[in-house]
């Protein structure tokens, strides 16, 4: 079927139907259809896809509009799953470095105990040691003055002598 725009020119519908099938199965817009743009989709941003569907809307190219708004579903799903896998990732990493940084900080603590309870046995082993000196020494001056006591006062009674 062949229609006239004005000018010599004619207009086939089956070419066209028979070329947009064909192109479907590459989706590409008429920029990436000459060989100097041949860019994978799947690397084109959104703004691009968008831009382009708009395009072929504009253009009448439904079925490639069709085709490009499939692929900008799929990029914003597999955009979005690799958001996830990202957010997924970071969070385990920081799950591990919180866990690792938790046992260092009980390691660190039971660190601390062990060291403040060595200090206070050994403060309390000190004072455990200097009070029997003291009491030792309060005996052996108790000892000195009764001795001193049954040297000193011959008049008086001694009872550990008799």
């Amino acid at each position: 079927m062949s229609v006239s725009n004005g000018s010599n020119e004619s207009f086939n519908h089956s070419e066209t139907r028979e070329n947009s099938s064909n192109e479907g199965s590459s989706v590409q817009s008429s920029e990436c259809d000459s060989p100097a743009n041949t860019k994978n989709l799947a690397d084109i941003s959104f703004d691009a896809l968008i831009r382009r569907r708009n395009r072929y809307i504009a253009n009448f190219k439904y079925d490639k509009a069709k085709e490009v708004d499939a692929l900008i579903n799929l990029k914003k799903t597999t955009d979005y799953q690799t958001h996830l896998q990202n957010v997924e990732d970071y969070l385990s990493q920081k799950i591990d470095e919180f866990f690792e940084q938790f046992n260092e900080n009980c390691e660190q603590i039971q660190k601390n105990f062990e060291y403040i309870e060595f200090e206070a046995r050994k403060n309390w082993d000190e004072v455990f040691v200097n009070m029997k000196a003291k009491h030792i020494n309060d005996l052996t001056e108790l000892e000195k003055m009764r001795a001193y006591e049954d040297v000193y006062k011959p008049n008086s009674l001694n009872v550990r002598n008799h």
